[in-house]
């Protein structure tokens, strides 16, 4: 049976040059939405979830083109606040080989800055809800989205919804110290953490100490009652060439994933096709090991994806989980 999962975040206009060119030379810029939580809605309305989405957008036609696009992927958008000036922009320049990617936000003053908890009935929302997936993005936009970021995560755990959070961390929305004060507040009602591993990693060399992750997961687990941990290990070749496989921890079992070598096409929205995989599986009573495996494949599918959201249904990632990594043409 389809469970209902609700995500919250901010849905932006993506502006990209065509064909691996430069801002500093391009001429035109291809148009996608996208958006951390709502790449995950969209992969588990593919997986066969009913997602909701809790955003805001702008009541002119850019707003609803981007609400369009949520429907088209069979997300259900009864969620969504249509009041605001303008949709959130990001600018992004994809790299290839030695060349790294790169980002420029333009999202100050959007519709979701401005999200505020009596625009919402919280329990229509999370009435029926299996889980609620939040991002450590969202509360870095405006003192607004933080205050909504932690009141709803509140209002989730007062109606029985597991709370999934991605930590997101990202140093050109906020401090690292203001993210960890926030996520001090938050962690109380976060029920599975992703995309975080307090030490253990060398981010910079890649290199990684098994012994010590699995003790800070183990830490974290115990010290706010997580159900589990889980992140990918990123090993980057180049800009075009990765190897993706991740770690993860129930409290009780320390788990590996198996490697997958990618030809990046995008790299944007890996993890959220990581969390939404994981999420999906585990409703669907997969054991952990499958679980994380599935998560996997997906985030490393997503990769060949020119979009921000997988394009994928659940029968495809399955097949690459269990080992079909040709690419051959099924006649």
């Amino acid at each position: 049976m389809a469970k209902k999962i609700v995500t919250m975040g901010e849905l932006m206009l993506r502006l990209s040059p065509p064909r691996y060119e430069r801002f500093l030379n391009t001429d035109s810029f291809e148009s996608y939405y996208g958006g951390g939580e709502a790449n995950v809605a969209i992969s588990l309305a593919q997986f066969g979830h009913n997602a909701y989405y809790i955003s805001r957008l702008p009541d002119n036609d850019i707003g609803h083109s981007a609400l369009n696009m949520l429907r088209r992927f069979n997300v259900k958008t009864d969620y969504i606040k249509m009041a605001g000036e303008r949709i959130g922009i990001y600018f992004s320049e994809t790299g290839v080989s030695m060349r790294p990617s790169k980002v420029i936000y333009d999202r100050k003053q959007s519709a979701f800055t401005q999200i505020v908890p009596e625009d919402y009935d919280f329990e229509r929302i999370f009435k029926d809800c299996a889980i609620y997936a939040i991002s450590g993005i969202s509360p870095a936009l405006s003192r607004e989205a933080r205050d909504f970021t932690l009141y709803t995560a509140r209002k989730a755990k007062e109606y029985g919804c597991i709370v999934s959070l991605d930590y997101n961390y990202r140093s050109k929305l906020w401090s690292r110290q203001a993210c960890d004060a926030f996520m001090q507040e938050l962690m109380p009602y976060v029920d599975i953490l992703v995309g975080y591993i307090p030490y253990g990693v060398d981010w910079e060399s890649e290199e990684v100490n098994y012994e010590q992750v699995e003790r800070a997961f183990l830490e974290y687990i115990d010290k706010y009652n997580l159900l589990l941990m889980a992140s990918t290990i990123r090993n980057s070749i180049s800009a075009s060439n990765n190897d993706l496989y991740a770690l993860m921890h129930d409290g009780t079992q320390f788990v590996q994933s198996n490697t997958y070598s990618i030809r990046v096409v995008n790299r944007i929205g890996g993890g959220d096709a990581f969390t939404a995989g994981l999420l999906s599986e585990l409703l669907y009573g997969s054991s952990m090991v499958d679980a994380l495996e599935f998560a996997v494949a997906a985030s490393s599918w997503k990769h060949t994806i020119v979009t921000d959201h997988n394009i994928a249904t659940r029968e495809e990632i399955l097949k690459v989980a269990k080992g079909n990594l040709s690419g051959n043409v099924e006649r």
